[in-house]
């Protein structure tokens, strides 16, 4: 007791009694790394959350994957969030979620007793330059779309964002049974488990399912609806390659990094214009300020207003987008 008396000046003034907590909490701690706890996570991860948390869980493991878990300090992980940070602040943020999750569940099995990436701050999110996509960019689009490596597949999902504004988790999560033909509906499940059912066309979905039938020969209701060539199921890396490939093809959509969310977008903006509560219902939003990131005006919108303001230096109609580009 008396090796414990002697810290009383270097810990602050504690008496023995609580050094000695302190003491034997420190030697109780979990030898559990961070390498050793990454499976367990990913284990109990969501599963709409796992695809981006994973590859949190992955680089972080990349830094500090040997130090034990109890070890780990804010400092560390500030650390670790500026080396993220250069890929932007979505990146950041991604990786913060999943730091958190990490740790939540490192408290839960007590290889700590707080959790450390409470303590950095959520990066602020610069203004969305997503917008409704005019008619022409859309044609542009669309081309580009059937030149890709699997044009059937990727044409039909250009057109089932486009028409319901589902988020690529929808797509991915979408399945037979989700698709109600005889009422013109499909039933979406997204982030957060969240699910709706919102309109779709008979006319896609017969395409939905026309194009599946074709790559599989398994009817079960409880399968995706979406299949690569292979018969297996849609996954995110599919979007990543599609929308690389058309922005290959197309400077404009490369420069304001075009992608299927932008068909979310438009979908919202133009049901917004019959009923904001639809967008809002459509969009699967649980606040109204949410909706309004998705449904600002567009630049059409502000050049009509600007040509009956200022007739005499009406702007008229868009120049044609940049033709597509060749091989």
């Amino acid at each position: 007791m008396n090796a414990i008396v002697d810290y009383t000046g270097v810990l602050g003034g504690l008496t023995p009694t609580e050094i000695e907590l302190i003491l034997r909490s420190r030697l109780a701690q979990s030898s559990m790394t961070v390498q050793e706890f990454v499976p367990s996570v990913v284990a109990v991860c969501p599963a709409p959350s796992l695809p981006t948390y994973k590859t949190g869980f992955a680089r972080f493991a990349e830094l500090y994957g040997d130090r034990r878990i109890c070890d780990i300090s804010v400092l560390d992980l500030e650390i670790h969030q500026a080396q993220i940070r250069r890929n932007g602040p979505g990146a950041e943020e991604n990786s913060l979620r999943a730091l958190r999750f990490f740790f939540k569940m490192a408290t839960r099995a007590k290889h700590r007793s707080d959790n450390p990436a409470m303590e950095l701050r959520v990066p602020r999110r610069g203004e969305s330059v997503r917008r409704e996509l005019e008619d022409d960019e859309l044609n542009q689009l669309r081309r580009a779309t059937e030149l890709t490596a699997d044009p059937e597949l990727n044409l039909v999902l250009f057109d089932f964002h486009l028409e319901t504004g589902a988020r690529r988790g929808g797509a991915i999560a979408l399945r037979v049974r989700d698709l109600d033909v005889r009422r013109g509906a499909v039933h979406l499940r997204e982030k957060n488990n969240k699910q709706r059912e919102i309109p779709c066309s008979r006319e896609l979905q017969w395409r939905i399912l026309g194009l599946r039938e074709a790559r599989s020969n398994d009817n079960s209701r409880d399968g995706s609806a979406f299949l690569f060539a292979t018969g297996s199921p849609l996954t995110r890396r599919r979007y990543d390659t599609w929308w690389a490939a058309v922005q290959a093809r197309l400077t404009w959509a490369r420069e304001w990094e075009v992608a299927a969310h932008w068909l979310r977008h438009t979908c919202l903006t133009s049901y917004s214009r019959v009923n904001y509560r639809y967008a809002r219902a459509i969009g699967g939003h649980n606040s109204s300020d949410v909706t309004e990131i998705y449904t600002k005006p567009s630049l059409r919108d502000l050049i009509d207003a600007h040509d009956k303001i200022y007739p005499h230096l009406a702007i008229g109609v868009s120049l044609p987008a940049e033709e597509l580009r060749s091989e």
